[in-house]
């Protein structure tokens, strides 16, 4: 049995293992690296725009207006008379742009 695993050892003898294990797992790290510069850029591209100055960024914004309307009566009760509020809200929109979280787990190489 020592001779067979002698012989299995002496088979690999030569052989960059640090490349043949290494490789992959460096190529992973790599991949997960671009994906999340890519999504980053995506972001800052679709989310911010730049600042008169040019220095700075600044958010992209998103105003939404909500009307209602309010329904009264005169003092005597009898005549009615409808009045319009409006809201308005600013909202980044940044939290409206679906991202996935994209990368290549080390569970999915296999040797």
């Amino acid at each position: 049995m020592a001779e067979t695993s002698s012989s299995i050892a002496q088979q690999f003898t030569g052989l960059p293992m640090s490349d043949l294990i290494g490789g992959p797992l460096m190529a992973v790290s790599e991949a997960n690296g671009n994906m999340a510069k890519k999504q980053t850029q995506f972001l800052f591209d679709t989310c911010f725009k730049a600042s008169k100055d040019n220095d700075t960024v600044e958010p992209i914004m998103i105003k939404l207006n909500m009307t209602r309307a309010v329904l009264s009566f005169s003092d005597d009760g009898t005549t009615p008379s409808t009045s319009y509020f409006t809201t308005t809200i600013d909202l980044k929109i940044s939290p409206f742009i679906r991202t996935e979280r994209a990368f290549i787990s080390i569970e999915d190489l296999s040797f």
